[in-house]
């Protein structure tokens, strides 16, 4: 259901939709998003570092560390797939980042982000990025797909599908790019 109404220049418009799940929730549309890098990177690295004094010594409780919060198998993969070299240390913030953007990198190489059956927009793609770095990959295509099998449009505003993910990746993504 979509519902339109006037509103004043500049303020946010919300487009609302249920898919058949209650009484729906608010949706941007795909062009109502933080599009500076800088602002999500520096907005990710507060999620991730979970306000710690030195979020350099931070271990999660699932076991992941330092400033970007990579768990160990990460970086096995990442190390064994070549997009890192052996021996850094995810307490180092200078090594930490190089993990994080590997991470980002290997991301953008999977079919679902870079080369999906239909064409998706800029925030589409970054959603499916950012749910994956907190989810893992593998989960966020499970739940596109559950998504889809569902009838949601999973190739257009990403909030469509981020209820079919854990409340905390969905707040990630939320924060990260919406302002929510």
């Amino acid at each position: 259901m979509n519902i339109r109404r006037s509103t004043p220049p500049g303020m946010r418009v919300r487009k609302f939709h249920n898919g058949g799940r209650g009484p729906g929730h608010p949706h941007s549309d795909t062009t109502n998003y933080i599009t500076s890098a800088t602002e999500r990177i520096n907005r990710q690295l507060f999620k991730e570092s979970g306000g710690e004094k030195d979020p350099n010594t931070a271990v999660s409780p699932a076991g992941a560390m330092g400033m970007w919060q990579i768990m160990p198998n990460t970086q096995q993969d990442l190390q064994d797939r070549g997009f890192i070299p052996p021996g850094l240390d995810p307490f180092d913030p200078n090594d930490s980042k190089i993990m994080r953007d590997a991470k980002i990198t290997s991301l953008l190489k999977t079919s679902f982000i870079s080369n999906p059956p239909k064409p998706i927009p800029e925030v589409n793609k970054l959603a499916r990025i950012y749910a994956s770095y907190n989810f893992g990959e593998g989960n966020v295509r499970k739940a596109l797909n559950k998504a889809s099998d569902e009838g949601i449009d999973i190739y257009d505003d990403p909030r469509q599908w981020l209820d079919y993910l854990p409340e905390e990746t969905k707040n990630y993504v939320n924060y990260i790019l919406f302002n929510d």
